[in-house]
């Protein structure tokens, strides 16, 4: 039985969703938060840590980790640290959540804003029309659950930069997503207050950079090597020997 009936999906960005931007990259933080964790608390002891080799690094303790703040030249230390320290993370899960491995997983999409607003898209509003498909895809690993558990699914993002596309296509993507196996919250909060927006932005801007000009690999690799694909409660299928003739 799966003690994880929760998850929590952190989604933040690099990049802007604008034409003069070469790449837009929006990566989503995957955790099943303990019982008494919110979007405030999930992930804190993991991000915390995170702060304290972040000071050690730069002499400052850190408001928030913002990949924009200088941190390139630390990503990939940064990144490897963070998957350490989710094993030891009071504030989540570590077994018996609704996917095989890692309790920490991530998604990303990838735009190229200055080739796709040349496209004969008919749309007013390309910038959060962007934002919504890249929600979208990021969420994909929701669309095929249909486990015996019921799953409460928060979304947190960004207040600053999707409150308007969250206003315009929150409840499409609901209604694409949801089902009587779950339960879909979508929010908008400061990212200083929320540990798995701060790791989202961490991952992203790591993707971006290494797509750009091949820096950050290893934080690249380590977030490529905690991609989800699939949510599910129910065992896996057995996969049977092949028989010797």
């Amino acid at each position: 039985m799966y003690e994880a009936s929760r998850i929590l999906i952190s989604v933040d960005e690099s990049g802007m969703s604008s034409q003069t931007e070469r790449l837009f990259v929006v990566a989503g933080v995957w955790c099943a938060p303990e019982t008494k964790s919110g979007h405030q608390q999930a992930l804190s002891h993991t991000v915390d840590q995170i702060k304290l080799t972040i000071r050690e690094k730069t002499g400052k303790w850190p408001d928030e980790i913002h990949f924009a703040s200088g941190l390139k030249r630390f990503a990939d230390e940064l990144m490897d640290l963070c998957l350490q320290r989710v094993l030891s993370d009071y504030s989540i899960f570590k077994v018996n959540v609704p996917w095989i491995g890692s309790p920490l997983r991530f998604t990303y999409d990838v735009h190229a804003p200055g080739t796709e607003t040349k496209l004969p898209f008919d749309s007013t509003d390309m910038p959060n029309t962007m934002r919504a498909r890249a929600l979208a895809r990021v969420l994909q690993p929701l669309s095929t659950y249909e486990g015996e558990v019921k799953l409460e699914v928060a979304v947190v993002l960004d207040a600053e930069t999707w409150k308007p596309c969250l206003d315009r296509y929150m409840e499409f993507i609901r209604s694409g997503l949801s089902n009587s196996s779950m339960r879909i919250d979508f929010t908008c909060a400061n990212s200083k207050n929320v540990p798995g927006l701060q790791i989202a932005d961490l991952a992203a801007g790591s993707i971006r950079t290494y797509l750009i000009d091949g820096q950050c690999s290893s934080a690249f690799q380590n977030v490529n090597s905690c991609v989800l694909h699939r949510v599910s409660t129910g065992r896996p299928a057995m996969v049977r020997p092949l028989e010797e003739e």
